[in-house]
């Protein structure tokens, strides 16, 4: 999307290609403007996609020559982003008028020609229909705008089903707490995250996806493990990539740092995008289940409900116990029902029988 250097020095950025089908990106905010000296690589603007809020590098180093489109606009990938002078103009000055460095004044446009073009685009304004009293219009835009449109084509197309199962974590936690023993303390999420990984090699129907036109399968290799994060702003989901070649400390530790840029709004578009699997921890709103819709184009979801104490049969007694439910969502068109079943019943299983997985004389290793 690098635009070719002219005679004198300017490249034109264009919006990248932002992966997963994304076609189009609004505005944030700059963190540049005309005149400011840039270096490769640096973080020049923030732009909102139907996956997270994030930071776009320019590709190479010189001065802002100009920056296309205002917060609040929504550019296609393709279109102009930012101008960058690699080598002074012969006046010194910006494709717009404006004076790049030292003394001088713009060339405004015509204040007729300026009026004359805003009365024309009023007059091709369509007319909106007044609102009922007592209702407001809220326009979707941005992030919201992209999500509601991919919500609604994962409903139209994916044909989903969902199984679920109440699970004991009480031993998972006490494992939790006695790594911190170890100097190691990873989240349940992480944890769960791991274990998810560990289904999915046993269960390979469920990390892949149906093709466009619904003849084929396709099976991915690689586990691409997408989180789901809500932020202030968002639902974001950003990957954990390659999580089939990691262990529980380096899965903490990635998705420690992808929750944090996530709700930081600063997530790299390497971050978000080609996940083959979603795992959602909706238990943290209090929530003990649900039947999300799937992240499309993925074929399958494991969601995590809150963890709370309850009264569960132990060896013939009851005792209080702290149950979660784990639910899987998958495309119906992967497997069937039993395939669907056996893996959610290898998480549960090795959620309630953890030393398992997580044994402490295997700490040092934690190999996948």
């Amino acid at each position: 999307m690098s635009g070719r250097p002219t005679d004198d020095g300017v490249r034109v950025f264009r919006l990248p290609d932002l992966g997963e089908g994304l076609t189009s990106a609004e505005i944030v905010g700059w963190l540049v403007q005309p005149g400011s000296a840039v270096a490769a690589d640096q973080p020049v603007v923030e732009v909102e996609t139907a996956k997270a809020v994030v930071e776009i590098p320019a590709p190479y180093a010189g001065t802002v020559m100009a920056c296309h489109g205002a917060p609040g606009e929504t550019l296609d990938v393709g279109d102009p982003l930012i101008t960058i002078g690699t080598a002074a103009s012969a006046d010194g000055r910006t494709p717009d008028g404006q004076v790049l460095v030292g003394g001088g004044v713009a060339q405004p446009e015509p204040a007729r020609r300026r009026r004359k073009r805003v009365i024309g685009a009023e007059r091709t304004l369509p007319r909106v229909p007044a609102d009922p009293i007592g209702t407001r219009r809220i326009r979707l835009t941005g992030a919201a705008r992209t999500l509601a449109e991919k919500v609604t084509r994962s409903h139209r197309e994916l044909p989903t089903a969902t199984t679920w199962v109440d699970v004991d974590a009480t031993d998972v936690l006490r494992v939790r707490d006695e790594l911190a023993g170890t100097g190691r303390r990873p989240s349940l999420l992480a944890m769960l995250a791991y274990l998810c990984v560990q289904a999915l090699r046993r269960y390979p129907e469920l990390n892949a996806t149906v093709d466009g036109n619904g003849t084929d399968i396709v099976r991915v290799v690689p586990v691409h493990l997408s989180v789901a994060v809500q932020t202030d702003t968002a639902l974001t989901v950003p990957v954990l990539r390659d999580a089939h070649a990691r262990g529980v400390e380096e899965l903490y530790a990635e998705l420690a740092r992808l929750v944090a840029a996530a709700r930081a709004g600063t997530l790299r578009p390497a971050d978000v995008g080609g996940g083959t699997f979603t795992l959602n921890n909706y238990g943290r709103y209090g929530v003990d289940g649900a039947a999300p819709l799937l992240n499309h184009p993925e074929g399958g979801m494991l969601g995590v409900g809150r963890v709370h104490p309850r009264p569960w049969v132990v060896g013939g007694t009851v005792v209080a116990r702290q149950i979660t439910q784990l639910a899987l969502t998958f495309d119906h068109r992967l497997c069937d029902g039993r395939t669907a079943a056996g893996f959610l019943r290898f998480v549960a299983d090795a959620v309630e029988r953890p030393h398992e997985h997580f044994g402490l004389d295997d700490l040092p290793a934690w190999s996948t």
